[in-house]
């Protein structure tokens, strides 16, 4: 046999990668079935190829007779890669009317389109479904006539694939448990095609039969099959309404006259006849009135009405309207608008000592966000809005504002203020503070928007009350971190002498989203000998209320530190400064307060308070001179000591300084077992008098080595 030389085989191998390959794509089964408003679906097997599948689409589904629907698949369409794969294509169909429809199924694969047809088969079957409507029936109250009977409905709808030939309904019997009421269909044999529907009523006798709720069950048959449904009829007493609508004049001044449309609206059971309207006086009717309003019908009825000077403001009563028929009579209350002279300008809310947030539009927000626990203040500007001329020139007496922050109190309560009574003649403006009930915003608020409400009241020279309501929103936003507060804190007597007790409380509470287990509280003044560096976990503002400094490892939210110090007997008489501090994550300053104390010691001497001040200098200095990387402020000895982990000492000492502003310190921070302070006397190499007697000595010891050396030669 000859074998193929070599250059045969490689032609036949360039072909084969030149040529495109060719794709082999099949699917099957390519038929299925389904009943009518349910989910088709085509579960097929795809051989092939391996190739890549790049789109497919599905046609309309057409039936012979031309019938078309359009569908929106789902399709799980793999691709074979040489091997059979599963997939599908599903999609709802509600009512189609022919028992077959095909599609075209397109697929795009490198390049190249298969078509395949796609045959549904719909399944044939008779069904529907019953829907009941209620009927109502109203006797008049002595008669016991029937006034009005909204008959009992039941709609029969085709919901199957094929047509019902004959639907029959049966005579329903209604009971309440002690009557009987028997109603009949007012048809009772027809036909249904797929999807058609029919509503039938069903007449009832209803001479002698008492007030109550009636129900019974109906039985609908067709073609064989029965389905139930429950009807009611409810009998009451028939009612005799007529409803005013549209009572609210528009807004207007005073001593002015308004046209405006009433409309009579007939919403009970009987046809009113005989119609007649009674007007006060100041209002007038200047259309015709109607003789009759029918059961269901609504009339338009225009009057004039004059607003009063003194007439306050807002929808307020103006006068009564009496329609009268042969049936009864109605009265309605009809309302004047008339406008507020008092006008809001602007509300200002202060934040702690930020510059005060305006809001100028009701309903606006302050630009400024609220936190948990700030301080605020509230001033709301106020003008009459009265002209100046001489015909209307009025003033507004005894103005009152009335303000309410909205859910900022404690447990979500309201927190209210108001002011001191006041006038403002035509024109007048007035910026007026609010004295609130509380001035703090609770430290467990409501994260979230709150409205701040303001109402402004006032009479004028015709006694008419102007009230205008003015609101904004403040938006109060919780740290999402860890936030140390002091809430309170008393430092008392904050007058002493040597020797007295000094008594320090700090009150304090983490009010961030997030929980800190190492929180410090700092409070310090070395020259008082006060030194209390406390280390303790804290849980977020959600957490139990407790105190953490007692119950450390419980996640407490709140802490409380009191204790008592003995004031030295030899300081000097002056001012100290009582720093209290706290801190998160070890070493970040969270909030912190200073409070002075004077100190009055009258037996020491001024020479003692002179050298106590030049021991506590020299005391600074020998600290620096003896601790790397050290920074002292004295500011009358409030100090706060870290260590300095990161150095390898536990001797290290840093003083902070008195600072207001948070202040971060980069290296990892452990609290001192025991702050001390350093007393170390002065050594003779620090004194002024070592380089003196440094030369004495040497020139001493140079004389006696020469004398030495002579006496020797000698």
């Amino acid at each position: 046999m000859r074998l193929p030389t070599l250059t045969t085989l490689l032609t036949t191998l360039l072909l084969v990668l030149l040529l495109p390959s060719v794709i082999a794509l099949d699917i099957t089964p390519t038929t299925t079935s389904s009943q009518h408003n349910s989910i088709a679906t085509f579960n097929f097997t795809i051989t092939g190829n391996e190739s890549t599948i790049s789109q497919v689409t599905l046609s309309p589904f057409i039936a012979a007779n031309g019938d078309n629907f359009t569908v929106t698949p789902t399709i799980n369409f793999p691709a074979p890669n040489g091997s059979a794969v599963q997939g599908s294509i599903s999609f709802n169909i509600e009512n189609p009317s022919q028992p077959q429809y095909n599609a075209t199924l397109n697929v795009s694969a490198d390049n190249t389109t298969s078509l395949f047809t796609l045959t549904l088969n719909i399944l044939q079957n008779k069904d529907f479904s019953l829907q009941a409507t209620d009927g109502e029936a109203a006797l008049h109250k002595t008669t016991n006539n029937v006034v009005s009977h909204e008959k009992v409905k039941l709609t029969i709808i085709n919901t199957g694939s094929q047509p019902l030939e004959q639907v029959r309904i049966d005579n329903v019997e209604l009971n309440n448990g002690q009557q009987k009421i028997n109603i009949t269909p007012s048809e009772d044999n027809f036909s249904l095609n797929p999807g058609e529907n029919k509503t039938v009523s069903f007449d009832a006798t209803l001479a002698g039969i008492s007030r109550g709720i009636y129900s019974g069950v109906a039985k609908v048959i067709a073609d064989g099959f029965e389905k139930q449904a429950t009807l009611r009829l409810t009998v009451r007493d028939a009612t005799i309404s007529l409803e005013v609508l549209n009572t609210v004049l528009p807004s207007s001044e005073r001593n002015v006259t308004i046209n405006h449309t009433l409309q009579l609206h007939n919403n009970g059971d009987f046809d009113l006849t005989g119609v007649s309207i009674d007007l006060p006086q100041g209002v007038t009717l200047l259309s015709a009135t109607p003789t009759a309003i029918l059961k269901g019908e609504t009339v338009n009825v225009s009057i004039q009405a004059v607003i009063p000077l003194d007439q306050d403001s807002g929808e307020k009563r103006l006068a009564d309207i009496q329609i009268s028929s042969n049936e009864g009579t109605t009265t309605a209350t009809l309302y004047s608008n008339a406008v507020s002279k008092l006008k809001v300008n602007n509300i200002k809310l202060k934040l702690l000592d930020y510059v005060a947030s305006t809001v100028s539009q009701d309903g606006g927000e302050f630009g400024k966000e609220a936190n948990p626990g700030d301080t605020f203040s509230i001033t709301v500007d106020v003008e009459n809005d009265f002209s100046d001329s001489d015909d209307v020139d009025y003033a507004i007496e005894d103005i009152e504002i009335n303000v309410v922050f909205e859910e900022a109190g404690e447990d979500g309560d309201d927190i209210e203020g108001d002011s001191d009574r006041f006038d403002l003649s035509a024109q007048e403006k007035k910026t007026v503070p609010i004295d609130m009930d509380e001035d703090r915003i609770d430290w467990h608020v409501r994260e979230g928007t709150h409205l701040i409400t303001v109402t402004v009241q006032g009479e004028d020279e015709n006694s008419a009350i102007h009230t205008t309501t003015f609101t904004a929103k403040v938006v109060v936003k919780r740290d999402p971190n860890e936030d140390i507060r002091i809430t309170a804190y008393d430092v008392s007597p904050t007058t002493l002498t040597c020797g007295e007790d000094l008594t320090i409380e700090v009150e304090g509470r983490n009010i961030g989203s997030r929980s800190d287990k190492n929180v410090r509280l700092v409070v310090s003044n070395l020259n008082l000998g006060i030194a209390e560096d406390l280390k303790f976990e804290m849980g977020d503002y959600a957490s139990e209320e407790c105190d953490a400094i007692d119950n450390p490892d419980e996640g407490c939210r709140e802490f409380l530190f009191r204790k008592t110090f003995t004031i030295p007997t030899d300081i000097a008489s002056k001012t100290y400064p009582i720093l209290i501090k706290t801190y998160h994550d070890h070493s970040v300053e969270s909030d912190q307060k200073t409070v002075p104390i004077n100190i009055q010691c009258d037996e020491v001497t001024d020479e003692t308070s002179q050298s106590t001040n030049e021991d506590s200098n020299e005391n600074s200095k020998t600290q620096n001179t003896a601790t790397a990387n050290q920074e002292t402020s004295n500011n009358g000895g409030a100090q706060e000591t870290l260590f300095n982990k990161e150095q390898g000492s536990t001797d290290n000492t840093i003083a902070v300084q008195n600072n207001l502003a948070p202040k971060k310190i980069s290296f990892e921070v452990l609290p001192p077992s025991e702050p001390t302070q350093i007393i170390k006397k002065q050594s003779l190499e620090e004194s002024d008098l070592y380089l003196p007697v440094l030369i004495l000595l040497t020139l001493i010891v140079v004389g006696g080595i020469i004398s030495a050396t002579t006496a020797l030669r000698k």
